[in-house]
């Protein structure tokens, strides 16, 4: 039986002499916990015994009871600590490890970079042919009251569209089918089919080439009608009557908690900036209530009554580009995504941010290499013609997570494609039987899987791999200087001997199973100081940290830059 706690509140553990806080909403940042350093944890009279401890769900182990030594093992990031012991309730702890290898201002602008870049990488592919919309990238989470002057000022230059838009709303000629009676038809084509009922007997003389006996009485039809059940009016129902108002709804409920917290805090202080702030959300939660119904009166206009709601947003149709109202129409709706919709994108950073630091700088170094690749190959004349790097999940808002082992990205030029692969799955040549495919050649058996591969293809077939891997970490060398570990340089080199295209090659009627090298370079992304190069500059090493010098980015450009020209691209 477990010895009772001498008070609920009274803290079970004290980490470097510090009291462990167990709230649910405190992360113990006060503790300054860094990553590579070792802390000593120690059990206090008022915790019940005997108490285990896990971190992480990973048993902490110790040779004197209350006595505990603990290491952050995956660099910084938020840790869970479980503290149990028969009989009592657990209790959960946060952790908050701060980075070594970058400042907290720099961990900071990673996140920022991070939103920007993957906003940045799903935008260029829906706007190339109209005016982009502004995108100012915000460093904090934004308040109700700046959303709502976001929207506000959106829904103001929609009302003119509207106007426009309802004086002549776009149509199209759709096929349509019609029953009709045999009294009804003009003549009987491709389109016209018989329908199963009561039929004319004709007499011999009326008979169509002699042996039609009977004429059905009901006939179906296919005719061709104008219809505004067409995908540009398709998203705007979508836009006006399910995205704005769970947008505005989104903001009426932020505006509402963010009220009744100042309402406390003014009865409270009687603050006269309290009361002003107050009233002011009190407008805005009304204003979007207004709001909301002016959307969705706009969504039940007579010409979008028969139009079908379900779209697959951000097709950018001639009409949405060229039609001086859908065009301004279709502005409007991206810069509501890149403004409005970034609060996911900043959820999926800071749920990477929340588990590790090394996690995030992987994924934000893995998308700066993609963003400054994607702008070189475009420079060099590849057309970027397809983008489903992200998922995207209708609730109240677009849900932003990395998809892999697919092709995210697609350039083309010519005959040649070019394809972004995040974190690619590459099989054992033991486990695909003879089917061309990229395979790993390790004698180990295993499969191989880089942070990034750009996959260059010429009619399906693959002809050279561009291999990318990011490693939060690196060594220090006596002059101080921060160089790629040494078992980094040579996973590279790995990379770069066993990931190859096996092939079935036929001589003579003959055919063999060939695996041939296909990887023109491997490189390491690290938080380093020093541009590297091994194999005669098949293997690199680039120091990627977040706000680097002109000078340096310029530096990595060139050296990409230099990789792309090596692989034919």
């Amino acid at each position: 039986m477990a010895t009772p706690a001498s008070g609920a509140d009274a803290p079970w553990l004290t980490m470097n002499g510090q009291p462990l806080s167990f709230a649910p909403d405190d992360d113990n940042a006060a503790l300054n916990l860094r990553e590579y350093q070792s802390y000593i944890i120690k059990v206090t009279p008022a915790a019940p015994h005997p108490l285990s401890l896990q971190i992480d769900e990973v048993p902490l182990h110790t040779e004197h009871y209350g006595l505990w030594q603990w290491r952050p093992e995956h660099y910084a990031g938020l840790y869970s600590l479980t503290a149990s012991a028969p009989g009592v309730e657990p209790r959960s702890a946060w952790l908050r490890v701060f980075p070594q290898k970058l400042s907290q201002r720099l961990y900071e602008q990673m996140r920022s970079e991070l939103a920007a870049l993957s906003l940045d990488l799903w935008f260029r592919l829906l706007s190339p042919a109209v005016e982009r919309a502004a995108f100012a990238r915000r460093l904090d989470e934004t308040s109700p009251l700046h959303d709502y002057k976001q929207v506000r000022t959106l829904i103001e230059k929609l009302r003119p569209v509207m106007l426009h838009i309802r004086r002549r709303p776009h149509c199209s000629l759709q096929p349509v089918q019609r029953r009709c009676s045999w009294q009804e038809l003009a003549h009987v084509g491709g389109g016209t089919q018989p329908l199963p009922g009561p039929s004319l007997e004709l007499p011999a003389e009326q008979r169509p080439f002699g042996y039609v006996r009977h004429l059905p009485q009901q006939w179906q039809v296919e005719e061709s009608q104008l219809s505004y059940d067409v995908y540009e009016n398709r998203l705007l129902k979508h836009f006006l009557q399910r995205q704005l108002p769970a947008r505005l709804s989104l903001i009426e409920e932020r505006a509402s908690a963010e009220a009744q917290r100042r309402a406390a805090i003014y009865q409270r202080y009687h603050n006269e900036e309290d009361r002003a702030l107050l009233e002011r959300l009190q407008r805005v939660i009304a204003e979007c209530q207004q709001m909301r119904q002016r959307c969705l009166f706009w969504s039940s206009e007579p010409f979008l009554k028969t139009v079908q709601p379900a779209v697959l947003p951000g097709k950018a149709t001639q009409v949405l580009l060229k039609h001086p109202a859908y065009s301004r129409l279709f502005q409007l709706y991206l810069q509501f995504q890149q403004r409005l919709m970034v609060v996911n994108t900043e959820r999926y950073v800071n749920e990477l941010g929340q588990r590790r630091v090394s996690e995030l700088y992987e994924m934000w170094s893995v998308f700066t290499i993609t963003h400054l690749a994607v702008e070189l190959l475009e420079a060099r004349g590849y057309r970027l013609v397809s983008n489903t790097t992200f998922y995207e999940v209708e609730k109240r808002y677009f849900e932003f997570e990395v998809r892999k082992n697919v092709a995210s990205i697609v350039l083309a030029k010519d005959d040649l494609e070019v394809v972004f692969k995040y974190e690619p799955y590459y099989p054992h040549a033991s486990t695909v039987g003879t089917a061309p495919a990229l395979v790993s050649t390790l004698s180990s058996g295993g499969p191989l899987t880089p942070d990034m591969a750009i996959e260059v293809y010429r009619q399906g077939e693959p002809l050279r791999v561009l291999v990318f891997d990011a490693k939060y970490r690196w060594q220090r060398s006596p002059s101080g200087h921060y160089y790629a570990r040494e078992d980094d340089i040579n996973k590279m080199i790995s990379y770069r001997i066993n990931i190859r295209y096996q092939y079935l090659r036929r001589t003579s009627g003959d055919a063999q199973l060939q695996c041939k090298r296909i990887v023109s370079s491997a490189s390491i992304l690290y938080p380093g100081t020093e541009l590297q190069e091994e194999d005669d500059g098949h293997i690199r090493a680039f120091p990627l940290v977040p706000g680097l010098a002109q000078g340096r980015l310029q530096a990595i450009r060139r050296q990409l830059s230099e990789l792309l020209t090596a692989a034919q691209l």
